[in-house]
């Protein structure tokens, strides 16, 4: 058989998937021809497509076709893609990098050269750089893609990027398990627990795996989400049990969603299951609530004696240990003991949170004091207490937007008499006396924006006018009692969103941060800034409006958003 008529039977054997035939052709090639490619190229695409092929064999076959043609990329990349299932990272590495020479955009060796930087040697910025050129060459791979984000993510300082790449592989690809708890990852380690949530949401409705369901069990916890961290723990719960995988986290993190809800007895069984498989600290503080839930207080007596000699103050748990004796008092009726005790821990290092707090509920269910809840409430909101803004938001909206309506009566006559730069400042003054503007989605933002809106604050009043049938005054903090404040930043513009609490419509305004300052009109308000000590630089035209309009809106307080 001539060399032409062997090349053409090896391809048609090749065309039927005849691997037995196809492996002994090629090795009657190679004995005719050993010098030439084509023998060694069929037999080893013969032993690859036939189980038990000798991955050793399939090597020599590559190396000796390499060899015969170093420049030949195929042959390289198949050598290099056997290798790495033989376990010869390093070997492998040697032949992309030698495909890469030849073909510098070879996508599959880029990425592959990337995979190692990566996972074996910790060169997470290295990595990138292969994974971003194999981008290039192929936009729409989404494996290149997650492996960017995965670099991106061990960097720990290509956030921005990472989750502007995220966002642009979920629009591309929709959704795909590993982009989607890829991306879920991301959102965590940047705090964004409601898109992270989302994820995890969808990755549990086509998977409902014991990983998923239990992240998302354990995220809606962590936002307040009770009834579906409740569910979904309890499908973890099933799901683990089949599995012989229960463990005391997820046992807490279980009980933690039912103590929520209000099934203190449930929770007590789960956090005693915990304790049998781990005993913790943790689990027996969060029986201690359970037992306290069910008004069994002897038994939280017990228990507390044992750990307030365990966990003194300053020690790790002490602080928990304490808060939940000052828990024990109320449910005894001490009010007096637990509000020394709260006292007391609003001087030692850490406490100040918690204990404000504590008090500041204490001061709502207990007292019927609004003015003392919101004072530990606001100092536990300047803190960083999630809870603490949301009972501001549940308890305290009747009082807060009865203060700001007094404050109104109380400015109107003196804007009405007074109309020089004196009053503006006044005015100011009274506008940043209120603490509660600094909002719970204020601290969202990060710390150089949210002082370089702290600033603008100290020097301008900001006003809507009273178009539409609604007004937002400068005086009083309406705005903030009544709207929740979203602000966006960039270079040259501030994008303020009013969303009222209540759940209608919010007004959206940007502004343009010019030297000037200017009035921006939109179709549902005016938005008018100046800098105080440029009021003598406004038009008598501009000074009249800003008078009328203060005047106007203090005169109104119907117009002060009702809950």
């Amino acid at each position: 058989m001539s060399k032409a008529e062997q090349i053409e039977a090896l391809k048609t054997a090749a065309a039927a998937a005849e691997w037995p035939k196809l492996q002994e052709l090629a090795l009657g090639a190679l004995n005719e021809y050993p010098e030439e490619g084509f023998g060694y190229d069929y037999l080893a695409q013969a032993l690859d497509a036939q189980d038990g092929g000798s991955l050793d064999a399939i090597e020599r076959c590559l190396l000796k076709l390499v060899a015969l043609n170093p420049k030949d990329t195929k042959a390289l990349l198949r050598l290099a893609q056997t290798q790495l299932k033989m376990g010869d990272a390093p070997q492998a590495m040697v032949a992309y990098r030698q495909i890469l020479k030849l073909q510098p955009e070879q996508d599959e060796a880029l990425n592959a050269i990337g995979e190692e930087l990566l996972f074996e040697q910790n060169k997470a910025a290295e990595a990138l750089s292969f994974f971003q050129a194999a981008m290039k060459v192929k936009p729409n791979e989404l494996l290149y893609q997650i492996n960017a984000l995965l670099a991106m993510r061990s960097m720990g300082n290509r956030e921005k990027e990472a989750l502007l790449l995220l966002t642009k592989s979920i629009k591309r690809h929709g959704y795909q398990e590993k982009l989607f708890a890829v991306g879920a990852e991301l959102y965590l380690a940047e705090g964004e627990k409601k898109k992270a949530l989302k994820l995890l949401q969808m990755l549990r409705e086509k998977d409902p795996n014991l990983t998923y369901v239990y992240n998302v069990g354990r995220i809606a916890n962590e936002l307040e989400d009770y009834p579906l961290a409740y569910a979904a723990l309890a499908e973890a719960y099933e799901l683990a049990k089949a599995n012989d995988e229960v463990s005391s986290v997820l046992l807490q993190a279980y009980a933690k969603a039912a103590m929520e809800l209000g099934h203190a007895q449930k929770a007590q069984e789960l956090i005693e299951q915990g304790i049998q498989i781990s005993p913790s600290v943790s689990a027996n503080l969060l029986l201690l609530d359970s037992l306290l839930a069910q008004g069994k207080l002897e038994e939280v007596e017990k228990e507390m004696e044992v750990l307030l000699r365990q966990y003194p103050l300053g020690s790790t748990f002490g602080l928990d240990v304490i808060l939940k004796q000052g828990r024990l008092l109320e449910a005894k009726g001490d009010y007096a003991a637990a509000e020394t005790l709260y006292l007391d821990l609003m001087k030692a290092e850490g406490g100040q949170k918690d204990a404000a707090t504590a008090l500041g509920l204490m001061a709502i269910q207990q007292e019927n004091n609004p003015a003392k809840a919101y004072f530990y409430l606001s100092k536990a909101e300047a803190l960083g207490a999630p809870r603490a803004s949301q009972l501001i938001k549940k308890h305290l909206y009747d009082y807060l937007k009865g203060y700001a309506e007094q404050t109104l009566a109380d400015m109107a006559p003196a804007i009405e008499q007074n109309k020089n730069q004196a009053v503006f400042q006044q005015l100011a003054g009274k506008y940043l006396s209120f603490k509660a503007v600094r909002s719970e989605s204020m601290r969202q933002i990060n710390k150089e924006v949210a002082d370089m809106i702290e600033e603008q604050l100290k020097k301008r009043i900001l006003f809507f006018s009273p178009q539409a049938g609604f007004s937002i005054n400068p005086i009083g903090q309406t705005t903030v009692f009544a709207y929740e404040l979203k602000v966006q930043h960039s270079p040259n513009m501030l994008d303020f969103e009013l969303r009222p609490l209540d759940g209608r419509p919010g007004l959206g305004v940007r502004l343009n941060m010019s030297p000037q300052g200017l009035v921006w009109s939109e179709k549902r308000g005016e938005f008018l800034l100046f800098e105080l000590k440029d009021w003598a630089e406004l038009s008598e035209e501009q000074q009249s409006h800003v008078q009328e309009s203060l005047a106007k809106v203090a005169y109104l307080p119907d117009a002060i958003p009702q809950h």
